[in-house]
């Protein structure tokens, strides 16, 4: 493995050079998911003249007109041991096309730019998830150039569909976390004139109870994988800090500590220690008749509006439209632990010793349809290694306005990714083995 290593500190400007440029080629393919439209084949189509050219053998999957995956494959020596799967999803959240300064962008979301100012590569995708696309797909091709032998099979999967709840062009169709559900909350009431007060209005109903929902934070959920992300972060902090956090997890001073914290802190936090219900779209009534009339002048005290008689009070109901179950990784299985015990010695030798921390992802990923194989029973770890300088909020760059990743921090990740790929692997170089 040494040898290997040192083979590749000669390789690393171009493999940085090669995975960035892959990355921006990315990011300018727009691959928005619209729901029932997308264009991941846009992007299955850079990759397949990136693995062609580096001999490495694929198969493109197109799910639906447009939605492509695609699954590329190296051969290791014993595939009795099962293969190690890299799996990154190719559509973005929505980004302005047109007016993005207005919509607060620094840089057009399209244009893949790196910032002289931070150092930053802007663009829809940077973080969720083209860089780990084009990490994988780097590494993949380095792997198949160098001609560096495996134990066991290497495969990318670059999958379509992902960003949605109920996704099933991606990862899902190829097969058959925290998990999902989505409700519809409907108030039904008598129709009135805008011009008058209605008290048993449903409109303004689901409106309270969409406000409710947002400022409510709901119980304290503790279980497996929370509590190692808390016992986790508890383990590196002095003792007072331990306390803490460990805290935490109890039900009885566990809102009051999170309202202590940081607003960023308690937002990250609170989300993987209790239930999220967020409303995300409203809609009501059929016509604009009147919303506002005039607030001042004669108009407003002249007028006599007609109560109505609206006394029914409007009645709620709540339906489930879909369900996504969650997923937890056994943390005592064997497999798991070896993971994990790589990723640590890979972290500590490239991060001066710092700790990795189980922690359970409040977003949905495509861990939960790989989970449910039908035939098998992979171990799932979500590790998609970037390096944040101190003060960039990295969750709020995910599907958020200026997503960006910093290019030394991308490079960063590369070389751990690559590392621990090669020590999952039992990598060894072709020309370096002893016959």
């Amino acid at each position: 493995m040494d040898q290997l290593k040192e083979l590749l500190e000669n390789k690393w400007e171009e493999i940085d050079r090669s995975a960035i440029e892959l990355l921006q080629r990315l990011i300018r393919t727009d691959t928005q998911n619209f729901v029932d439209e997308g264009t991941e084949m846009e992007a299955v189509r850079i990759l397949q003249k990136v693995f062609d050219e580096a001999g490495v053998s694929y198969k493109v999957i197109e799910s639906r007109p447009g939605r492509g995956n695609i699954v590329a494959r190296i051969k290791g020596k014993d595939a009795g041991q099962g293969a190690l799967l890299l799996n990154a999803h190719l559509d973005t959240v929505r980004a302005p096309k047109t007016n993005w300064r207005e919509e607060g962008w620094k840089h057009d979301p399209f244009a893949a730019e790196i910032d002289e100012e931070d150092g930053c590569l802007y663009g829809r995708g940077a973080v969720d998830m083209k860089h780990m696309v084009a990490m994988s797909v780097t590494i993949m091709c380095y792997v198949a150039g160098l001609g560096i032998e495996l134990s066991r099979d290497l495969v990318f999967a670059g999958v379509a569909d992902e960003e949605r709840s109920d996704s099933a062009w991606g990862a899902k169709y190829l097969i058959a976390e925290k998990g999902s559900a989505a409700l519809r909350i409907t108030a039904h009431g008598p129709g009135g004139h805008g011009s008058v007060v209605h008290k048993d209005n449903p409109v303004s109903l689901v409106g309270g109870i969409a406000h409710k929902l947002a400022t409510t934070r709901l119980p304290l959920r503790v279980n497996d994988a929370n509590k190692a992300t808390i016992e986790g972060l508890a383990s590196t902090l002095p003792y007072h800090k331990n306390l803490f956090f460990r805290w935490l997890l109890s039900p009885s001073v566990s809102s009051y500590l999170l309202s202590m914290l940081p607003e960023e802190q308690s937002r990250t936090l609170g989300a993987i220690l209790s239930n999220i219900a967020t409303p995300t779209a409203i809609g009501g009534g059929e016509q604009f008749n009147q919303t506002i009339k005039h607030l001042v002048g004669p108009e407003l005290f002249d007028s006599k509006p007609d109560a109505g008689g609206h006394t029914t009070a409007p009645a709620v109901t709540i339906e489930v439209l879909r369900e996504r179950t969650s997923y937890c990784e056994d943390l005592d299985n064997p497999t798991c632990r070896h993971a994990l015990d790589v990723m640590r010695r890979v972290i500590a030798a490239r991060a001066e010793g710092a700790p990795i921390v189980p922690n359970l992802l409040p977003g949905a990923t495509d861990l939960v349809q790989y989970s449910e194989h039908p035939h098998k029973k992979p171990v799932c770890i979500g590790f998609s290694p970037i390096r944040f300088p101190k003060g960039l909020n990295m969750s709020a760059l995910f599907h958020g306005v200026n997503e960006r990743i910093p290019v030394e921090g991308f490079k960063w990740g590369l070389r751990v990714l690559f590392d621990v790929v090669l020590e999952l692997c039992s990598a060894k170089a072709a020309s370096l083995v002893t016959k």
